[in-house]
């Protein structure tokens, strides 16, 4: 199989701006030709060696300045790499553990289904699962959810 890096729609590389370029970075920098990539260097808060590795981008490790470009070029090339048909661009942590909740209770429906714990079950992941997605665009989905769903069906003794 393809290894993290190998299906990623863009690889960061970080190397030192503080000092030679290692054979590790050099090799790391070689194979990334080719593919979506960018340099960014660290420590630059410290005088540039002249045998550091070119970065696109310097960031300051004392004060944090250039982090701010960085994600924006970070954000720029993501949005100008063409997406799998399957994937999804993923701006923050929150979205991301949102979405992994997402896949993870319909996991859950279609095992409750397919098991023992049958259609009681599976409807309470899916509403989870509604309720995350509602989460990412700050919607409380579970009422409107609720009330769609038992407006359609007799619920009764």
């Amino acid at each position: 199989g393809q290894t993290l890096s190998a299906a990623s729609d863009l690889r960061v590389v970080v190397v030192p701006q503080d000092r030679p370029a290692s054979d590790a970075s050099g090799a790391i920098l070689r194979r990334m030709e080719g593919a979506p990539h960018l340099v960014v260097g660290t420590f630059g808060d410290r005088p540039r060696h002249p045998d550091a590795p070119e970065a696109s981008w310097t960031v300051d490790n004392v004060s944090g300045s250039g982090i701010e470009v960085v994600r924006d070029e970070i954000r720029k090339a993501v949005g100008s790499v063409s997406v799998h048909s399957q994937g999804a661009v993923v701006l923050s942590q929150r979205q991301h553990d949102l979405f992994r909740s997402v896949a993870n209770h319909c996991q859950q429906s279609a095992m409750a289904l397919s098991g023992a714990l049958g259609p009681a079950v599976a409807v309470s992941e899916v509403i989870a699962a509604i309720e995350r997605l509602g989460e990412l665009e700050g919607i409380d989905a579970r009422e409107a959810v609720l009330d769609r769903l038992f407006s359609r069906f007799c619920v009764g003794k």
